[in-house]
């Protein structure tokens, strides 16, 4: 039987980063005047590109920001990052479960900020270098299809071959669009109806990963009339 490509989300599926980076920003979007807290701006800002992100922030709150914001602030979020960063709950434990089916990377965040977060996490042994994927890589970010694309033309699959694991409705609209399958995870059910709406197949923990990844998998091929039905 012919196995997937899993393409993976970083941030909010691999590394446990929104709540930190999102505070980090906020923060210093306060000092400019914006009304925004750290929770506000994950759901505003999940699943974007950093300057989606910054623009959005622009645009909602009418800032006018200094030249040099964006590396003051991202010099403040890879010191949290590298102090208090933690893979999700349970996904080692997943990946390792997956064994050898193939996988890549594939983030909105800058490589930089890849690279220092599955180091930091100890993720960086899952995924090598050649197979980490930056919205940076692309003209368009999620949600457009572009960077989903661009992993899968690296990897050399078909994007109906294509398996992506997502947290944000962002991250599932840009995987619809591209043609491919959607897991939406939502730790403790959060987000689910977001990202059932946008078109994932959902679940909540991390152990439940590779069960799901086959079972939605099979089904896959079931509709494309590439394995027998089972006779009852």
């Amino acid at each position: 039987m012919t196995l997937p490509t899993l393409i993976f989300d970083m941030d909010g599926v691999l590394v446990d980063s929104e709540a930190l980076a999102n505070d980090v920003f906020a923060e210093h979007l306060r000092r400019y005047g914006a009304d925004i807290t750290g929770p506000q701006a994950t759901e505003l800002f999940r699943g974007r590109s950093l300057d989606d992100c910054l623009a959005l922030a622009v645009e909602a709150h009418g800032l006018s920001l200094p030249a040099d914001f964006l590396d003051v602030m991202q010099a403040e979020t890879f010191e949290r990052l590298r102090a208090d960063l933690q893979p999700v709950r349970h996904v080692e434990w997943a990946l390792e479960q997956l064994g050898d089916i193939d996988r890549c990377l594939a983030s909105s965040s800058q490589p930089d900020k890849i690279d220092l977060s599955l180091e930091v996490t100890g993720l960086d042994r899952f995924f090598p270098p050649e197979r980490r994927y930056s919205a940076a890589m692309v003209e368009r970010g999620k949600p457009h299809p572009d960077l989903f694309l661009l992993a899968a033309d690296k990897v050399g699959r078909r994007p109906k071959d294509c398996i992506v694991i997502e947290d944000s409705a962002a991250g599932v609209t840009a995987a619809v669009r591209a043609r491919m399958t959607a897991i939406g995870y939502c730790e403790r059910g959060h987000n689910m109806d977001t990202l059932v709406n946008s078109g994932a197949i959902t679940f909540s923990d991390m152990r439940s990963l590779p069960a799901m990844v086959a079972g939605v998998w099979r089904n896959v091929l079931l509709f494309r009339g590439e394995l027998p039905h089972q006779q009852g």
